[in-house]
């Protein structure tokens, strides 16, 4: 992997699912204040980043998370670690193949979920037959595409009239479901070894959180301009409301993108995990 498809995997990675329906329920919880804790966590999350860019360019291996704590404390611990992280495989695809189906049959019909998440399995399979570097290319070009889509939403924002009004505040709550925004860089340090230049990997990271970051507030602006958010229907379809007031019908292009981000993140986890288990399997 290069340095741009790096930063195009971590972005699509941290963005995940959760960009379509966090921004709406941390401006549920908090109004405009909502931008100051994104803000905030994302200067919080960046020691943590800083850590396992440096730590995947010191260790570089697939074992990474379990590596570093091999290297700090005993094996055992070390092989429990790796074992932790295997633990969420029955668990974790099966929610993300559902949700990804999920968001294509909320446009087409749910009569045809059955039939999405058959497709979607298949492309996982495909996927994770063909080497990191095909995939880290479709990322580079799902990146681009939600992040031109984003920025269009921030500027088209910008121009409209809008007020900051009081809202009840409950920042607790926001700051949790933000923090899981930035949960997956422990993910991508599994594939620190894959990087052709090994000071890539750590430029990756800081720019891609960096980068996250921005997309973030700017989602949460323009759902707090629009008025995208307040109750379960507004949250979910935050995206789309805000879309339809932009380029009508634009319902089916939101839910193939946000297909499209879940299936990339879970390749990204099965490519990790199954090179997390490859490596534990050479250890036992």
């Amino acid at each position: 992997m290069n340095l741009i498809q790096g930063i195009a995997t971590i972005i699509i990675t941290l963005l995940g699912s959760e960009v379509f329906i966090v921004p709406a329920i941390s401006a549920t919880y908090s109004g405009w204040a909502s931008l100051f804790v994104w803000f905030l966590m994302a200067f919080m999350i960046l020691p943590v980043a800083f850590v396992f860019g440096k730590l995947g360019k010191i260790y570089p291996s697939a074992g990474e998370s379990a590596t570093f704590v091999g290297a700090a404390f005993e094996k055992k611990f070390e092989k429990a670690t790796s074992f932790l992280y295997l633990s969420i495989i029955p668990i974790g695809p099966p929610v993300v193949i559902i949700t990804a189906a999920s968001y294509l049959a909320g446009a087409f019909g749910q009569k045809y979920l059955i039939d999405f998440i058959v497709f979607a399995t298949i492309i996982i399979l495909t996927l994770n037959l063909l080497s990191l570097n095909i995939s880290s290319n479709i990322n580079i070009f799902i990146t681009f595409t939600i992040t031109a889509i984003i920025i269009c939403f921030f500027i088209y924002a910008l121009f409209q009239n809008y007020h900051i009004t009081n809202h009840k505040l409950h920042i607790i709550k926001t700051f949790a479901i933000v923090f899981w925004c930035f949960v997956g860089i422990e993910a991508l340090s599994h594939i620190s070894h894959e990087f052709k230049k090994e000071n890539d990997f750590f430029k990756a990271v800081i720019i891609g959180i960096t980068t996250v970051a921005f997309l973030y507030m700017a989602v949460t602006f323009a759902v707090l301009v629009f008025n995208a958010y307040g109750n379960e229907s507004k949250n979910l379809r935050s995206l789309v409301i805000i879309a339809s007031k932009i380029i009508p019908y634009t319902d089916k292009l939101i839910a193939f993108i946000a297909f499209s981000i879940c299936i990339m993140v879970l390749n990204l986890y099965v490519a990790a995990l199954t090179r997390l288990a490859t490596t534990l399997n050479i250890r036992l």
